[in-house]
């Protein structure tokens, strides 16, 4: 663990791992010695015992120097010591759970974690993270690759996800997120903040669902069914399904959709303007009834 300026300790931080670039010098050996005679107690000559020379033997992702002197990174990655052999392993991987037993995980390249984060935990990274169980209260950053969470996101208010790519998972609650690809969550998503520089997709085979929360992205959302939830687009704010940059636009392509669709809940639909198409199959009375207000208060 850490030990901050103020004599408290940081049990979080506990840096477990070496992290190596290529052409980093892992190991150097020094050549054996002949050795020196010596003396004994009684004053009778020992003769010297001369060292032996043990060659480098290199691992993976690692190689020798020419002169055989030194063990050299071939990659950028961590070290990992098996015997007497040292790897460079470029992909980070946690067999359980991150929590007080792994501390936060800094690192440069991928990261897969088998089981979950723990509320409290951070990871941050430049490549790609895998976490094959869930998220919760935590901070996860990728800052130039995905972040996928073959889960979901407990978030408790708390959680932060943010990727310089894309970000997938199984579904999310309550939680920030940001990236700058395509966001696509398998089932729903619960009061969660989100943006996206790409496209959102909610639910797969027509079973997405947003429940309240806000959303922005540039390119198209698709959606089964919403209820009390916000759009944006460059920071113009639409309410519920309102969705176009010029408001008379949207209020005749609103009034025409539901002119032509009399029965919302068998008819699937899409509803297209020049910057999204919104795909929503059951709409709620609720929130079918916020729809026909939001026409007739917005004129």
């Amino acid at each position: 663990p850490v030990i901050k300026s103020d004599g408290s300790v940081d049990f979080k931080s506990l840096n477990l791992m070496e992290t190596v670039k290529p052409g980093t010098v892992i190991m150097k050996k020094n050549p054996a010695m002949p050795g020196v005679a010596g003396i004994s107690i009684y004053g009778r000559t020992i003769d010297q015992i001369p060292g032996n020379d043990i060659a480098l033997t290199a691992g993976e992702n690692t190689e020798i120097s020419n002169d055989g002197t030194k063990l050299l990174a071939k990659v950028g990655g961590y070290l990992l010591r098996e015997g007497n052999v040292i790897h460079v392993k470029q992909i980070f991987y946690i067999p359980a759970n991150v929590d007080y037993s792994t501390g936060n995980i800094t690192y440069d390249g991928d990261v897969y974690i088998a089981g979950n984060v723990l509320s409290g935990f951070n990871i941050k990274t430049n490549g790609n993270i895998t976490i094959n169980g869930e998220i919760e209260g935590s901070e996860i950053v990728s800052e130039n690759g995905s972040i996928r969470c073959n889960n979901g996101v407990l978030g408790k208010g708390k959680a932060k996800i943010i990727a310089g790519n894309e970000i997938e998972a199984e579904f999310i609650q309550e939680a920030s997120i940001f990236c700058s690809g395509d966001l696509v969550v398998t089932k729903s998503i619960l009061n969660v903040s989100a943006s996206a520089r790409g496209n959102v997709t909610i639910g797969k085979e027509g079973n997405g669902k947003i429940i309240g929360g806000e959303i922005t992205c540039s390119g198209s959302i698709t959606v089964s069914e919403i209820d009390f939830i916000d759009f944006y687009e460059n920071n113009i704010h639409k309410h519920l399904i309102a969705y176009q940059v010029t408001k008379t636009n949207w209020l005749n392509e609103l009034n025409k959709s539901l002119n032509e669709f009399s029965d919302y809940k068998k008819s699937p639909h899409k509803l297209f303007n020049p910057h999204i198409s919104l795909a929503y199959g059951e709409l709620g009375d609720t929130t079918f009834s916020l729809l026909k207000k939001h026409i007739t208060t917005n004129p």
